[in-house]
Protein backbone atom coordinates (compact mmCIF):
# COMPACT_ATOMS: atom_id res chain seq x y z
CA UNK A 1 0.00 0.00 0.00
CA UNK A 2 1.07 3.32 -0.70
CA UNK A 3 0.71 6.63 1.98
CA UNK A 4 -2.18 7.47 -0.23
CA UNK A 5 -4.19 3.90 0.88
CA UNK A 6 -4.01 2.57 -3.07
CA UNK A 7 -2.90 -0.84 -3.39
CA UNK A 8 -0.52 -1.19 -6.63
CA UNK A 9 -0.45 -4.44 -8.45
CA UNK A 10 2.13 -5.80 -10.46
CA UNK A 11 1.12 -7.71 -14.20
CA UNK A 12 3.37 -9.54 -15.82
CA UNK A 13 2.65 -11.26 -18.95
CA UNK A 14 4.79 -13.36 -21.33
CA UNK A 15 4.30 -14.46 -24.89
CA UNK A 16 5.06 -17.90 -26.76
CA UNK A 17 5.60 -18.02 -30.46
CA UNK A 18 5.05 -21.22 -32.78
CA UNK A 19 6.39 -21.78 -36.02
CA UNK A 20 3.36 -22.81 -38.19
CA UNK A 21 2.88 -21.68 -41.18
CA UNK A 22 -0.97 -21.13 -42.69
CA UNK A 23 -2.50 -21.00 -45.97
CA UNK A 24 -5.74 -19.52 -47.03
CA UNK A 25 -7.65 -22.79 -45.96
CA UNK A 26 -7.24 -22.70 -42.47
CA UNK A 27 -4.39 -25.42 -42.48
CA UNK A 28 -1.37 -24.67 -40.62
CA UNK A 29 2.14 -26.33 -41.43
CA UNK A 30 3.50 -27.85 -38.19
CA UNK A 31 7.50 -27.52 -39.61
CA UNK A 32 8.66 -28.54 -35.67
CA UNK A 33 7.09 -32.25 -36.45
CA UNK A 34 9.26 -33.02 -39.47
CA UNK A 35 12.27 -33.21 -37.14
CA UNK A 36 10.34 -35.31 -34.82
CA UNK A 37 10.70 -38.45 -33.20
CA UNK A 38 7.45 -39.51 -34.27
CA UNK A 39 8.10 -37.60 -37.89
CA UNK A 40 11.03 -39.27 -38.75
CA UNK A 41 9.57 -42.84 -37.71
CA UNK A 42 6.78 -42.68 -40.19
CA UNK A 43 8.78 -40.77 -42.50
CA UNK A 44 11.17 -44.45 -42.39
CA UNK A 45 7.71 -46.44 -42.41
CA UNK A 46 6.27 -44.79 -45.42
CA UNK A 47 9.84 -45.19 -47.35
CA UNK A 48 10.39 -48.73 -46.59
CA UNK A 49 6.84 -49.66 -47.58
CA UNK A 50 7.45 -47.57 -50.59
CA UNK A 51 10.60 -49.28 -51.10
CA UNK A 52 9.49 -52.90 -50.82
CA UNK A 53 6.56 -52.64 -53.35
CA UNK A 54 8.96 -51.32 -55.76
CA UNK A 55 11.58 -53.86 -54.98
CA UNK A 56 8.78 -56.48 -56.13
CA UNK A 57 7.45 -55.03 -58.60
CA UNK A 58 10.83 -54.53 -60.67
CA UNK A 59 11.75 -58.47 -59.30
CA UNK A 60 9.09 -59.90 -61.11
CA UNK A 61 9.87 -58.87 -64.69
CA UNK A 62 6.08 -58.41 -64.89
CA UNK A 63 5.38 -62.61 -64.66
CA UNK A 64 2.17 -63.09 -62.57
CA UNK A 65 3.34 -64.94 -59.93
CA UNK A 66 0.46 -65.63 -57.70
CA UNK A 67 -1.88 -64.68 -54.85
CA UNK A 68 1.17 -64.13 -52.18
CA UNK A 69 2.56 -61.93 -54.35
CA UNK A 70 -0.45 -59.67 -55.12
CA UNK A 71 -0.92 -59.84 -51.13
CA UNK A 72 2.41 -58.61 -50.60
CA UNK A 73 2.37 -55.61 -53.41
CA UNK A 74 -1.64 -55.05 -51.59
CA UNK A 75 -0.23 -54.63 -48.29
CA UNK A 76 3.00 -52.90 -49.14
CA UNK A 77 0.93 -50.28 -51.08
CA UNK A 78 -2.20 -49.80 -48.35
CA UNK A 79 0.75 -49.61 -45.61
CA UNK A 80 2.50 -46.90 -47.81
CA UNK A 81 -0.65 -44.83 -48.63
CA UNK A 82 -1.82 -44.99 -44.83
CA UNK A 83 1.66 -43.84 -43.49
CA UNK A 84 1.65 -40.97 -46.01
CA UNK A 85 -1.95 -40.18 -44.99
CA UNK A 86 -0.74 -40.07 -41.65
CA UNK A 87 2.42 -37.88 -42.40
CA UNK A 88 0.84 -35.47 -44.31
CA UNK A 89 -2.58 -35.19 -41.84
CA UNK A 90 0.05 -34.59 -39.20
CA UNK A 91 2.22 -32.28 -40.57
CA UNK A 92 -0.78 -30.30 -41.55
CA UNK A 93 -2.89 -30.35 -38.44
CA UNK A 94 -5.28 -31.96 -40.78
CA UNK A 95 -6.83 -34.78 -37.49
CA UNK A 96 -7.39 -31.49 -35.36
CA UNK A 97 -9.99 -30.71 -38.27
CA UNK A 98 -11.51 -34.15 -38.16
CA UNK A 99 -13.26 -35.07 -34.68
CA UNK A 100 -11.91 -38.70 -34.69
CA UNK A 101 -10.44 -41.03 -31.93
CA UNK A 102 -7.20 -40.81 -33.88
CA UNK A 103 -5.12 -42.73 -31.57
CA UNK A 104 -7.51 -45.27 -31.67
CA UNK A 105 -7.78 -45.32 -35.79
CA UNK A 106 -4.04 -45.62 -35.38
CA UNK A 107 -3.67 -48.37 -33.25
CA UNK A 108 -6.43 -50.48 -35.18
CA UNK A 109 -4.95 -49.13 -38.95
CA UNK A 110 -1.20 -50.48 -37.46
CA UNK A 111 -2.32 -53.80 -36.12
CA UNK A 112 -4.05 -54.89 -39.36
CA UNK A 113 -0.98 -53.43 -41.85
CA UNK A 114 1.16 -55.37 -38.93
CA UNK A 115 -0.37 -58.26 -39.50
CA UNK A 116 -1.43 -58.51 -43.22
CA UNK A 117 2.67 -57.22 -43.82
CA UNK A 118 3.46 -60.11 -41.06
CA UNK A 119 1.65 -62.84 -43.06
CA UNK A 120 2.14 -61.68 -46.82
CA UNK A 121 6.52 -61.43 -46.13
CA UNK A 122 6.08 -65.17 -44.70
CA UNK A 123 4.09 -66.25 -47.96
CA UNK A 124 6.81 -64.32 -50.11
CA UNK A 125 9.87 -65.59 -48.47
CA UNK A 126 8.40 -69.47 -48.10
CA UNK A 127 7.79 -68.99 -51.97
CA UNK A 128 11.00 -67.09 -52.99
CA UNK A 129 12.33 -68.00 -56.12
CA UNK A 130 13.53 -64.74 -57.01
CA UNK A 131 16.36 -62.54 -55.22
CA UNK A 132 13.34 -59.50 -55.32
CA UNK A 133 11.20 -61.90 -52.98
CA UNK A 134 14.15 -62.06 -49.87
CA UNK A 135 14.84 -58.51 -50.43
CA UNK A 136 11.42 -57.14 -49.72
CA UNK A 137 10.93 -59.87 -47.27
Amino acid sequence: MTSTGQVVRTVHTTTTTTTATSTGSGLSFRLEYLTSIHGIALFLAMFYSLVSFIVIIIGTNNDFLGGTYALYLTTSFFSFAYCLFSYLSLLTNLRSKMPLPWNLVDVFAYFILFVLMLISSSLVLAKGRRKAAGSAG
